[in-house]
């Protein structure tokens, strides 16, 4: 795929693919990446940790990756934790999904029309078999922005939200918080830092028994969202933890994070897609959690076989500090070159001296368009994954489906690419391998031919070894984007 077409593939996924597949019959509106080291038996229990809010709605999916039927009871939950009852609501409710096979859920198909007027905290699932991979979309009904993530995130003790909007003329960030204890109260304690690593201000929550605190970071910290040039925080939270995330944005743009462990403490970190020019930017975000060692990084820009693609640039950040950058500003790059690579950034001064522990670097990456309608972030630790399936495939409609995988190895490994229909059958595969440091970025198309047309179904990324990979969808009328990793 030339590089024009690669940029493309940073054009996204508006909220009208939910609808049309709702309607048709995609199984999985949207798209979920879960590794395939999945139990095949005993049962196993998750949260979709979210608030329905007025204008917004919301949408749950599950796939099935084994060959039994997997039996799943939903359960509806207001933010004091209480089971929601009332006229034209069916909770719990149960769905079943059959051998390899997909299942969607909206909100108000399965609860009932009457859980929209309801104050819904949390949506918790149980199942007979731990066998599913899982999906949550939120998205606003006016302005049609829409993101997701994956039901059941590892409770935290301490986290870091990396990102504070500060574009467009709405910009909010919304943090939220659920507590996975059903006998306990939950004391959380957050802290917002500007861009110099300056304590703005600190708050202290209380969540009840499997409770839920969504609150846009202006209200919770009592702050004028004009002074807010960048910034994080940072949260620590009692006993075994609380499940947290963020969804930030603008009038036009929904970004969604979960919270990230705050010592990452990783030497090296892999992007296996950036794009810059043709209307387009990426923005790295990079933290220094560290309160005591300033941290050295060497950001690089590799092409497809792992090899420079522009010089190195270093970045250095004090103690708590974060720097927000823009790619093209970064590298120097002029608005008429159309750039698209991988990232590696390492800590030079941690390699430097490999006996100590590396510093605690967070942050996040964000595929944007100059114009601000387009948007959409990742995670800057990505995990390793030797086997993952991505829940959905959606190549018709004016719909594409990406998929971009990195090797951080030295060697060469080899990567299998299946796609699956919505009953389990294959479509189709592509193997190839990649040089160390390598990645290649294509439509799903383009390295399986016959999922041209294809709506609704699965692919499954595989590697010799552990390697990185995303999925993205997007829209022909470059109008949104999303973008899940493996988990």
């Amino acid at each position: 795929m030339g590089e024009s077409l690669i940029l493309n593939i940073t054009k996204g996924l508006k909220s009208f693919l939910v609808v049309s597949c709702l309607f048709l019959v995609c199984s999985i509106p949207f798209l979920n990446a879960q590794t395939a080291t999945f139990e095949i038996s005993g049962a196993v229990e998750g949260f979709f940790p979210t608030l329905l809010e007025p204008e917004r709605y919301m949408g749950i999916a599950f796939t099935n990756t084994t060959d039994f039927e997997v039996s799943i009871e939903l359960k509806a939950f207001d933010s004091h934790g209480e089971l929601i009852t009332g006229r034209d609501i069916l909770n719990p409710a149960t769905l079943r999904v059959l051998p390899r096979g997909q299942t969607w859920a909206s909100v108000g198909d399965d609860f009932g029309a009457g859980i929209l007027s309801e104050d819904v905290g949390k949506i918790s699932y149980q199942s007979n078999r731990a066998a599913l991979a899982t999906l949550f979309l939120i998205g606003d009904e006016k302005n049609m922005l829409l993101d997701g993530g994956t039901a059941g995130q590892t409770p935290l003790k301490t986290f870091v939200f990396p990102s504070i909007s500060r574009e467009g003329e709405e910009p909010f960030t919304t943090i939220h918080l659920f507590n996975p204890s059903a006998e306990s109260n939950l004391e959380v304690e957050l802290t917002l830092y500007d861009l110099a690593g300056t304590v703005v201000g600190s708050r202290t929550v209380t969540l009840l028994p499997q409770g839920v605190i969504v609150q846009d970071v202006t209200v919770l910290f009592g702050l004028d969202p004009a002074i807010f040039s960048g910034g994080y925080v940072r949260g620590t939270a009692e006993g075994d933890g609380v499940v947290a995330l963020e969804t930030f944005g603008n009038e036009q743009s929904l970004n969604l994070l979960a919270a990230q462990p705050l010592s990452l403490n990783e030497r090296s970190y892999w992007i296996p897609h950036f794009a810059v020019g043709g209307g387009f930017d990426t923005e790295l975000t990079l933290i220094n959690t560290d309160s005591s060692r300033s941290a050295t990084l060497r950001v690089m820009a590799l092409d497809d076989q792992g090899d420079p693609r522009l010089n190195p640039v270093q970045v250095s950040l004090g103690p708590l500090e974060q720097g927000i950058f823009n790619l093209s500003t970064l590298f120097g790059i002029s608005n008429d070159q159309q750039i698209v690579g991988s990232l590696r950034i390492d800590l030079e001064n941690d390699l430097l001296d490999s006996s100590s522990e590396p510093a605690s670097v967070n942050g996040s990456l964000r595929l944007k368009s100059s114009d601000g309608r387009l948007s959409a972030s990742l995670p800057l630790l990505l995990p390793l994954d030797a086997d993952a399936f991505y829940a959905h495939i959606a190549q018709d409609l004016g719909f594409f489906t990406g998929v971009a995988v990195l090797n951080p190895h030295r060697d060469p490994v080899e990567v299998r690419v299946e796609a699956f229909d919505q009953v389990g059958d294959q479509l189709g595969e592509n193997t190839f391998t990649l040089p160390g440091g390598g990645r290649k970025a294509k439509l799903l198309m383009e390295l399986i031919p016959a999922t041209a047309g294809q709506v609704g179904g699965y692919f499954r990324v595989r590697g010799a070894r552990e390697i990185v990979s995303f999925a993205l969808f997007g829209d022909l009328a470059s109008e949104s984007i999303s973008i899940i990793p493996s988990q």
